[in-house]
């Protein structure tokens, strides 16, 4: 069983002139309702059309977020008017939390569903979360909803070991940072170097208990479908065996395509439908979540959808 999520209300947190905004969702949003149009898909749908912020999805942020952090921004957020920056690149507008929290809560849903029906689901959720540190928002990510996830799936399924799978052609900094010295959650990443965030080397394999569960692959910034999909014919199959997840979360940043408007790497639809087949197919096509990070080309993001949707038999 395939299931999918969304967030009809993403639109609240946006800025036209910025690169992440909400037309990346809304043409993928608008790609599912015109394939759905056509031909029934047997896949279970999430959709959020009312926002939802509660002090539970607070508590969960807080096991991966410092709680002076996500304090400073809950009344930071109160206070602006329109839009207001965390950072050079991260904006924030009224309703950014509402979006963020709404999306959480999504996610906590699908994976249910997913745990429940021993299948696979597509989160095409925003903003992206995989440079937010525990105590900052970085690079567009102002909550690492990838992280906020592995530790509900721990505590709520007692799913002990979880993998994170992350292809963006930026290193996910945040989620690196969050579980640098956790032996429970395994982070592997590929990712152009040295390119934003310059994190990401050889070696950075993790701290103290976490040392050897920190997976880093820094390619060229112009690599492209050979090397993506020679890191997961081999380095990834062999480090998911060896640790053996019990549940896998994809960061996935389609910004490695050639034609995406602010990176330099070269994959094609093709390649990332390939690298995407080799995660599925190792996984079992089970206990397997894809949450949308980076990615702004809304071409690709357009064909990147069809192709999850065509997976649904």
């Amino acid at each position: 069983m395939i299931s999918i999520a969304y967030n009809e209300l993403d639109h609240l947190h946006d800025l036209d002139n910025h690169v992440e905004n909400s037309e990346r969702t809304k043409v993928i949003i608008s790609k599912i309702k015109e394939i759905r149009e056509k031909k029934e898909i047997k896949a279970d749908f999430f959709v959020a059309n009312e926002l939802r912020y509660s002090d539970e999805i607070i508590s969960w942020v807080k096991l991966v977020h410092k709680h002076d952090y996500i304090d400073l921004l809950i009344q930071k957020v109160k206070k602006i008017k329109k839009i207001d920056f965390l950072d050079p690149d991260t904006y924030i507008t009224p309703h950014t939390l509402d979006v963020v929290f709404t999306n959480l809560e999504l996610l906590f849903e699908l994976c249910d569903r997913i745990i429940k029906s021993n299948g696979m689901g597509f989160a095409y959720i925003r903003p992206p979360g995989h440079h937010a540190e525990s105590n900052r928002a970085m690079g567009f990510c102002i909550i690492n909803n990838v992280a906020v996830l592995a530790r509900f799936i721990q505590k709520q399924y007692n799913m002990k070991k979880i993998m994170i799978v992350d292809f963006d052609a930026h290193h996910g900094n945040g989620t690196q940072e969050i579980f640098y010295e956790d032996s429970s959650v395994l982070y592997f990443s590929t990712h152009a170097y040295p390119f934003y965030p310059f994190t990401g080397s050889l070696s950075e394999k993790g701290r103290s208990e976490g040392y050897g569960y920190t997976y880093n692959f820094p390619l060229s910034i112009y690599a492209g479908d050979k090397e993506l999909i020679n890191i997961y014919e081999n380095e990834f199959i062999s480090v998911f065996d060896s640790f053996q997840p019990d549940f896998l979360i994809v960061s996935s940043g389609y910004d490695i395509h050639s034609h995406d408007p602010i990176t330099y790497m070269t994959c094609s639809t093709n390649g990332i439908k390939k690298i995407k087949d080799i995660i599925i197919s190792k996984a079992g096509g089970k206990n397997l979540i894809f949450v949308l990070e980076g990615g702004y080309n809304l071409n690709v993001l357009k064909e990147v959808v069809e192709d999850d949707i065509n997976r649904i038999k």
